[in-house]
């Protein structure tokens, strides 16, 4: 017989309800009476892992999002390094055997918790604090992950009441999920940058390829939804004001080779849903649009570069198909994408039939735009007498309006 802290099922499936609530406006009040509730329990004696876990994470995440400006920003990121460390520490350690130890990234595989839970456990103990953009997306993906593993378990078959569980091992795979996936890379992954932790930026590849993979092969749904975060929401591509294509390609190539070299389909519907974007350009005189130029530049390059052909092997990416679709669909953005492939493809019927039509669609489009050219410059020509130049106006009269 097992001896629990709380008096019946009711009680457990009561806190569950407040901890991951229906409506979000009330989840404060309803998440600091379930804590209370828990830290009695605690008190008794008995409790579960799972839960004094997601008691700590809730309250570092109750202590955040306080106002109360007497905390630091150090001492909430301590609250979250500790309640993320006692839930990984814990939750792994309670799985050793003590004769056959084995290491922690190993035992977190076996119980299917993503490897960055480890990687973030042991930047918070061994370095630098990660920052709260980081910790605080770790935290709800770690409750996330407790609502999965222990909490929709309970009792009933009503799991309506959570509007969380943003990570289902992959049998439910939701856009916020591989969202906060990226987001949570990107931000340690800058951090590493600022610290030039060349081994930390590696194991964040590795770590955040290996989830975006599991996700990928757990549910046919994810690749598109992980290809809508990278093109559709702009992720890839950044800000003009805050990225280079130097630093996106830091950020980012890595990582989607790792992913495109074991999943070809994730690949295959990147380059797709890119090429979408950019033959559906409206912009008829090729005049700069930072977003399709970034688009350009990043099918270029998967299409060109050495470093992208094994993976674009294995996708089985055709250059004929591409520069066809290129072809039916010309503006300034397609024909440039459309004569790159065609100069560096392998493919003979790429390079010798539709190099001379993709040159003879460029010419058109140079001759469009030297005709708009030519066109501003006659109109330039005919006002120029009108604009001649800012002068300073005459001082007014001082008489009333309508006086003569």
């Amino acid at each position: 017989m097992d001896i629990t802290p709380w008096r019946n099922q009711n009680d457990v499936l009561n806190v569950r309800d407040w901890l991951f609530p229906r409506n979000s406006s009330t989840k404060p009040q309803t998440r600091r009476k379930a804590c209370n509730q828990i830290q009695a329990w605690k008190l008794r004696g008995g409790l579960p892992h799972a839960i004094e876990s997601t008691w700590y994470v809730t309250e570092a995440i109750l202590t955040d999002s306080a106002q109360d400006r007497g905390i630091s920003a150090l001492a909430r990121r301590a609250c979250y390094c500790t309640a993320i460390c006692r839930f990984v520490t814990g939750l792994v350690d309670s799985e050793q055997d003590s004769k056959y130890k084995v290491s922690m990234y190993d035992k977190a595989k076996e119980l299917e918790l993503p490897a960055s839970f480890v990687e973030l456990r042991h930047e918070s103990i061994h370095g630098e604090l990660p920052s709260l953009a980081v910790l605080r997306q770790a935290a709800e993906r770690s409750l996330g992950w407790l609502w999965n593993d222990y909490w929709r378990h309970l009792g009933d078959d009503d799991l309506g009441a959570s509007e969380l569980s943003p990570f289902n091992h992959g049998r439910n795979i939701r856009r916020d999920s591989l969202r906060a996936i990226l987001q949570t890379y990107l931000a340690a992954y800058r951090e590493a940058v600022k610290v030039s932790d060349h081994r930390l930026r590696s194991r964040l590849v590795e770590t955040t390829a290996l989830e975006l993979l599991e996700a990928c092969r757990a549910n046919g749904q994810a690749s598109k939804e992980l290809v809508y975060v990278l093109v559709d929401e702009g992720m890839i591509i950044g800000s003009i004001e805050s990225h280079t294509m130097n630093d996106l390609y830091g950020l980012w190539d890595q990582l989607l080779l790792r992913v495109a070299e074991s999943q070809g389909q994730v690949l295959a519907l990147l380059t797709d849903q890119m090429i979408a974007h950019l033959v559906t350009s409206r912009k008829s005189d090729g005049t700069a649009d930072a977003d399709q130029e970034r688009v350009l530049l990043w099918l270029t390059r998967v299409f060109t570069a050495e470093t992208w052909e094994k993976a674009a092997r294995r996708a089985t990416l055709d250059d004929v198909a591409v520069v066809s679709r290129c072809l039916q669909n010309p503006n300034p953005w397609s024909i440039r994408l459309a004569t790159a492939i065609t100069k560096s493809s392998r493919s003979n019927i790429a390079r010798d039939l539709y190099g001379p039509l993709v040159a003879e669609a460029e010419g058109r489009l140079d001759g469009a735009k030297s005709m708009l050219r030519e066109d501003d410059e006659h109109y330039a020509a005919e006002t120029e007498h009108l604009f001649d130049g800012w002068q300073r106006s005459n001082a007014a009269s001082g008489k009333p309006i309508g006086v003569l």
